[in-house]
């Protein structure tokens, strides 16, 4: 009988320090510091890994919540709803906590879209904004199931058009309002189209060289200054012939930075507006940057005319030399082929550019 209890003992004993030891090297493997040694290779992998385990996660935490409501928890607790449960006791906001539980509610009554959540194809987000739509209208458990399937890989933007497109009188705009919140500035809540909104955010793209962080507002703005240049008489010309002249004159030739490689200074010669134009039509306005995987990046945001082989180091204006990049890979091939030494002045502007970059659906 002593035996046999050793045996469990040592058998209990061996596993908690296997427990504790796996847990150890991952908190070694995990630190910020270890992190910086990994290889790109290794990086990426064990960032999709992590996602993976993410999404796993937030299953999971939706799987405890169904439980804690049905045992009601949160009343021994102190907490008078689920809702408040999450909020204090749990620490998320108050939109986390809703989405979770709306999250919740549908995962109780449709189990199957576990594995929807841990692949990634339904997003939190979108699931609990079916649940809503659901339990707004009052529609039966099959009906939940073809929403549930129609708004898979669907963005949350495309989840509430196909929402809105399923709900009675949604063709009803709102009135327009303007109102003022300050002494020098409106509020104006207005209704576009569809088709307006992706004109404005193309514009957006095409102006973004010029004002990456723009906002609504700044857009209109530049849109109504264009405008009034040009249509208003009394309207001052903010440039003179004489002095667009003498621009061009300076911008046809300047000189460029050495390669590294190659020998002195040489003069750079400004790409025409044709042959811009030419570059832009064949890469269909976006960025032709390929990964070595094959994944195109295709932004059309903050696009730039790059040359394939840089000018300083023998590179033509030749089309076949020319392509569209976004500022990102611009910059990214910039240091692969002159190398870090050359780029890295540019690099902090580049990062914090980089940041702010392209937030889809901002129409």
């Amino acid at each position: 009988m002593e035996n046999a209890f050793e045996n469990v003992f040592e058998n209990v004993l061996e596993n908690v320090l296997e427990n504790v030891l796996e847990n150890a090297f991952d908190n070694v493997l995990n630190t910020a510091k270890a992190i910086q040694t990994l290889n790109d290779q290794t990086l990426l992998l064990r960032t999709k890994d992590t996602v993976t385990q993410e999404r796993g996660a937030t299953s999971l935490v939706l799987k405890y919540l169904t439980e804690i409501s049905k045992r009601r928890l949160y009343l021994d607790q102190g907490y008078s709803s689920l809702f408040v449960f999450c909020i204090k006791f749990l620490g998320y906001t108050e939109a986390q906590a809703q989405r979770r539980i709306e999250a919740m509610r549908v995962l109780s009554q449709i189990p199957e879209i576990e594995n929807k959540i841990k692949d990634g194809s339904l997003s939190l987000s979108n699931i609990a904004k079916v649940g809503t739509y659901c339990r707004q209208n009052n529609l039966p458990e099959k009906s939940k199931k073809e929403v549930l399937l129609r708004l898979e890989n669907k963005s949350t933007r495309e989840c509430e058009k196909i929402l809105l497109e399923m709900t009675p009188g949604a063709g009803v705009l709102p009135q327009e309002k303007t109102r003022q919140v300050t002494p020098t500035y409106m509020q104006v809540t207005l209704n576009i189209s569809n088709e307006l909104a992706d004109k404005l955010e193309k514009l957006k793209c095409l102006l973004s060289h010029k004002r990456p962080h723009m906002s609504q507002a700044d857009l209109i703005e530049e849109l109504a200054d264009l405008a009034l240049k040009k249509l208003d008489p009394g309207s001052q010309r903010s440039v003179s012939v004489a002095r667009k002249v003498e621009m061009k004159l300076e911008a046809t030739e300047r000189p460029t930075r050495k390669c590294p490689t190659k020998g002195p200074l040489i003069k750079r010669q400004t790409i025409s507006k044709e042959l811009k134009r030419k570059v832009w039509t064949r890469d269909c306005g976006h960025c032709s940057f390929i990964s070595k995987n094959g994944v195109k990046c295709q932004s059309p945001f903050r696009l730039q005319v790059d040359h394939r082989i840089p000018v300083s180091c023998g590179g033509t204006n030749d089309l076949e030399n020319l392509r569209l990049l976004c500022g990102p890979h611009n910059q990214s091939e910039a240091v692969r082929i002159l190398g870090m030494g050359k780029m890295k002045s540019y690099l902090s502007h580049w990062v914090q550019a980089e940041t702010m970059d392209e937030k889809p659906g901002t129409f």
